[in-house]
């Protein structure tokens, strides 16, 4: 069944009657779990795995912490009356407590660093049946080549991450049906996921996403093994990231493109240009699109400058 369409305003806007709103379903049910992702990406993920999800590649899940994303994921896997023999969820996490994660993991204590993947399970109950948890480091993860037609990414911290989620798993995308979401794209903080996804924008087109931070692509041709050369991103030169920057900001609109663009500031401000980066945070705060959702995005970059 075919839901999507290419990106157009109504699209990350949370005015949308957009077919993952149309649920009656409580926020509760889709996903009781502590969880960094918003109620509207939480019902996306839900109903992209019960309506959309066809059963011809797994789904891989980067970086669910306490479980959210992989709750949802699991709930729309289970009531789509999908069958395997096998589990059809990876979850990936270095899964190890960090003290502001606190908020997560109600009623319980943890120390530094603890390895938090048995409560990762615990909270899925009965879902967790159909899930596989890969614990370790993100950089280090390999993928076994079979299709992958869901790919969640919440996990792109660092330039090396994102590099290789690209490498290793992209290769596996079934071309005119694989969704990749970005949890991490309406923010300022990772301008790697900006300028590396843009880079490979010929293989991919803009569908519906949720509100909030997340921005949704379709593959539409095969990724080649390696098509991100060897530390890629820090090897770009200031031309051609700013240039990739503007390019992805450029597919969005109002106070999304305005995050987009202070992850333009940040990608200055890392390169050492901290006057463009402030003079680009001044556009932004003036512009007509403005609005107090980015503060947090402009204090961010304001903050790398130190």
């Amino acid at each position: 069944m075919e839901h999507f369409k290419l990106v157009h305003p109504e699209i990350l806007s949370s005015n949308g009657l957009l077919p993952w709103r149309t649920s009656t379903k409580p926020i509760s049910e889709i996903n009781p779990i502590g969880s960094m992702i918003s109620e509207d990406e939480s019902r996306y993920l839900y109903w992209l795995v019960k309506e959309y999800f066809t059963n011809c590649g797994a789904i891989v899940d980067l970086g669910p912490l306490a479980g959210g994303s992989t709750y949802s994921l699991a709930l729309g896997l289970d009531e789509g009356g999908h069958k395997s023999s096998e589990p059809v969820i990876h979850s990936y996490d270095l899964w190890q407590f960090w003290d502001d994660w606190g908020r997560f993991f109600p009623g319980k204590s943890f120390s530094h660093l603890e390895d938090i993947s048995g409560v990762f399970l615990e909270n899925l109950g009965t879902l967790s049946r159909l899930v596989v948890p890969h614990k370790g480091n993100i950089c280090e993860a390999t993928w076994n080549d079979s299709p992958i037609e869901i790919l969640f990414v919440d996990v792109a911290k660092s330039p090396e991450t994102m590099e290789r989620i690209v490498n290793e798993f992209y290769p596996a995308l079934i071309p005119g049906h694989s969704i990749v979401i970005h949890q991490d794209f309406i923010s300022a903080e990772c301008p790697w996921i900006h300028a590396i996804q843009e880079s490979l924008s010929s293989y991919f087109e803009l569908v519906d996403s949720p509100d909030d931070s997340s921005v949704c692509f379709r593959l539409i041709r095969k990724i080649p093994k390696g098509v991100l050369g060897k530390n890629f991103y820090n090897l770009l030169s200031v031309n051609e990231g700013d240039a990739l920057m503007i390019s992805a900001s450029s597919h969005l609109k109002g106070w999304y493109k305005l995050c987009v663009l202070a992850a333009r500031a940040h990608f200055h401000v890392l390169r050492g240009d901290v006057d463009l980066g402030l003079s680009i945070l001044d556009e932004i705060v003036l512009s007509p699109d403005y609005d107090v959702k980015i503060d947090y995005d402009v204090l961010l970059v304001k903050h790398a400058i130190g």
